[in-house]
């Protein structure tokens, strides 16, 4: 998971924090990269410039708490959080 402040934000710079940690972690002989990923943006960029496959999927609309939505103030872009992941 990554989170850029938003005066920062749309410059590339979680894909390159994203780079470095790959790379770093191929350097030092990890075999797999996982990464958690809440909004439906980072999940897109993962698979679109990392080739991260989803590995496991929770929808936000299933869960609830004294019968309200937990997750309602995300709006309907966001509808599940991901753990994706790949082998290096």
């Amino acid at each position: 998971m990554s989170g850029i402040s938003e005066e920062y934000q749309r410059r590339g710079l979680a894909r390159r924090l994203r780079e470095c940690g790959m790379e770093l972690a191929k350097k030092r002989g990890y075999e797999a990269c996982l990464s958690g990923a809440t909004s439906l943006y980072n999940q897109n960029m993962l698979a679109k410039y990392f080739a991260l496959e989803t590995l496991n999927e929770v929808n936000y609309a299933e869960h609830f708490k004294h019968s309200q939505a937990m997750f309602d103030r995300l709006g309907k872009v966001h509808k599940s959080a991901k753990l994706m992941g790949k082998r290096l």
